[in-house]
């Protein structure tokens, strides 16, 4: 027999947006470290990460029809199964909805079919997982649940919440209920994904640049400030504090993105002002000149990911 939840113990947004944003020092750098692995994961797939975005797009599309009529396999099912039927292709909404091009959308379609990664029978469209080489979506996961454990651990302290629960079972409860997580994960991913990729000029590499320059001073900042900060004292201490820069040789090995490349990516990033390039020649980010741009979307990002959080939790930790 299965215990009815009580209200009492399920999560608010309202609740978690603000445990996130007055503690966000003792989470940013799983915080930061997640999103982007994300990003340079999403990027060493293909080489293209719009073509990615496409892919998993199509997918989530399937994942959106298994949600609403009430259908959810495990992480195990997901792995056994070798090819997913897909919904009708619309090259419109994939533009707009991925912030690209009409015939640039509907050329890495024709990629991804010429690759076989894109089957097309008849009026069936089908994605074959087989024919390439997916990121490791265990570690992903893995990544996810600690994420999450560590917000659910601060929300324990200020009595957000009572139930203890482990890491594990976490984990255990993600995998469990893999099509529902991963339709959430993607339904903040990829919005979140394409407001930075404006930002940056709808330039994917750029801002996976970016983020691994901002992630090397987060986990610095980490190591030798450990205190609770907000959001906004956190901004000002990344602002403030000397780190160690990154060099253009660790950056490419990190996003899997080309020297050449990278090195151009730099210049228009430092033309930007997004960036500071020391005597040495190593890069640290450069948060001054757009502080109030910088600052609105990241508490926009903070809240899309509390509504994620908040879905996740109520499902897996009090259902």
């Amino acid at each position: 027999m299965i215990d009815i939840p009580r209200f009492t113990e399920k999560l608010e947004l309202d609740d978690i947006n603000e445990i996130i944003t007055k503690n966000y020092s003792l989470i940013s750098k799983e915080y930061t470290t997640f999103l982007s692995e994300w990003l340079t994961n999403t990027n060493k797939i293909f080489r293209d990460s719009e073509k990615f975005y496409i892919l998993i797009y199509l997918f989530n599309r399937n994942l959106e029809f298994y949600n609403k009529n009430l259908i959810e396999f495990d992480y195990e099912t997901f792995e056994r199964t070798n090819q997913f039927d897909i919904q009708k292709i619309n090259i419109v909404e994939i533009a707009n909805n991925l912030n690209i091009p009409k015939e640039t959308a509907r050329r890495k379609i024709l990629e991804l079919e010429n690759e076989g990664v894109i089957i097309r029978k008849k009026k069936n469209i089908i994605i074959d997982k087989n024919s390439l080489s997916l990121f490791d979506i265990m570690e992903t996961l893995n990544s996810l649940a600690n994420l999450i454990f560590k917000i659910y651990s601060v929300c324990l302290k200020e009595n957000v919440v009572t139930r203890d629960i482990l890491k594990d079972e976490i984990f255990s409860k993600i995998k469990k209920r893999f099509s529902f997580v991963m339709f959430h994960y993607f339904e903040f991913i990829i919005p979140w994904t394409m407001k930075w990729k404006k930002f940056f000029d709808n330039d994917l590499e750029l801002f996976i640049i970016w983020s691994v320059i901002v992630l090397n001073k987060v986990v610095k900042i980490v190591k030798v400030h450990n205190e609770k900060l907000s959001t906004t004292s956190w901004r000002s201490e990344l602002e403030q504090m000397n780190t160690q820069g990154i060099n253009k040789m660790s950056l490419s090995d990190i996003t899997g993105i080309p020297r050449p490349t990278v090195s151009r990516k730099i210049k228009k990033l430092y033309t930007r002002n997004l960036v500071i390039i020391d005597e040495y020649k190593l890069i640290h980010p450069n948060t001054t000149i757009y502080k109030k741009e910088l600052a609105k979307m990241q508490n926009n990002s903070i809240t899309s990911f509390s509504k994620f959080t908040v879905t996740v939790c109520n499902r897996l930790i009090f259902n």
